[in-house]
């Protein structure tokens, strides 16, 4: 982003102008959500008649971090192998793998990775003419 022109509110903005306030917005929630879990607040949780609430301080460990750091480890996985196995290659697989964790069927999520993969590809790989990886392995047999 170093490279890219930002401009100046004398010239116009430049091409880094929008994501740099992005990048600016975004840090500051972040900072205020990493804070407001140190603050220590306790979170309100109601029974499913929604009369009886308690109060009960999430953890910093415990169980409801599973689901979180397992799709943590998906997405770390799916960008090292993206270089390797190109967009078109993993991301099907990548969406499935998500939608499975998250306890969708599988006709389900072997369809959203197809089609999303293909819209997203429709789109900005071929109306936008972005580049995505297309795979060192794919390099071999093509």
């Amino acid at each position: 982003m170093r490279d890219i022109p930002t401009g100046t509110l004398e010239e116009g903005m430049g091409a880094a102008f929008f994501p740099g306030c992005l990048l600016i917005v975004l840090a500051c929630l972040s900072i205020s959500l990493i804070l407001s879990g140190f603050s220590g607040r306790n979170h309100v949780e109601q029974s499913a008649k929604g009369a009886d609430k308690k109060e009960t301080a999430y953890p910093f460990v415990g169980a409801h971090l599973k689901l979180p750091g397992i799709l943590t480890l998906i997405v770390g996985i799916y960008l090292s192998l993206l270089e390797t196995f190109g967009f078109l290659g993993l991301t099907p697989i990548f969406i499935f793998v998500v939608m499975k964790t998250l306890q969708a069927r599988i006709k389900k999520a072997a369809l959203t990775g197809l089609l999303l993969t293909g819209v997203i590809y429709l789109i900005f790989g071929i109306g936008l003419q972005i580049r995505f990886p297309a795979g060192s392995l794919w390099r071999n047999f093509f």
